[in-house]
């Protein structure tokens, strides 16, 4: 009989890192926006496929994803459909976000410049952003994010 392999990962709880407050986090923001559940399945297959879903070898972790789900749906003030949702992702994180000037903060609710870094944003903004600092470039301050003049949100089919 032939089974299929099973993924998991396993957390531990240390001075680097906080998996348990983690997970009460993403469970926060499952509850916050429902639609996260379905792209990231969606997205998290899509990655895989190409061979980009684990950070160790180059890739976005599913915490990292979650976390790039939630900024987006944080900016989505109508009401879409899961594939509306999803190309409006592909679309705007394929080509209007630029990850190398722009990095993202799920509890600040913006994004935030990656080119003026002055300060330790874990330690300025509270825990949750710490968490979401281990990710994301710790060492940088909050701007908001404007491109072209149009700025965010952004809303393709709006």
């Amino acid at each position: 009989m032939n089974f299929p392999s099973v993924h998991i990962d396993v957390s531990f709880e240390g001075r680097f890192h906080n998996g348990q407050a983690s997970n009460g986090f993403v469970l926060s923001l499952i509850n916050e926006f429902p639609s996260i559940r379905p792209l990231a399945i969606v997205l998290k297959q899509f990655l895989k496929e190409r061979g980009l879903c684990e950070s160790f070898t180059g890739g976005l972790s599913s915490y990292a994803l979650i976390l790039v789900i939630a900024r987006f749906l944080q900016e989505q003030t109508l009401s879409f459909g899961a594939g509306s949702l999803l190309f409006s992702f592909m679309d705007f994180f394929g080509n209007v976000f630029d990850p190398r000037t722009t990095g993202i903060s799920v509890s600040g609710r913006c994004y935030f410049s990656r080119l003026t870094q002055t300060h330790s944003w874990a330690s300025s903004v509270g825990n949750t952003a710490g968490l979401e600092a281990q990710v994301y470039y710790p060492a940088t301050t909050l701007h908001p994010y404007r491109r072209g003049g149009s700025g965010l949100p952004y809303h393709p089919m709006a």
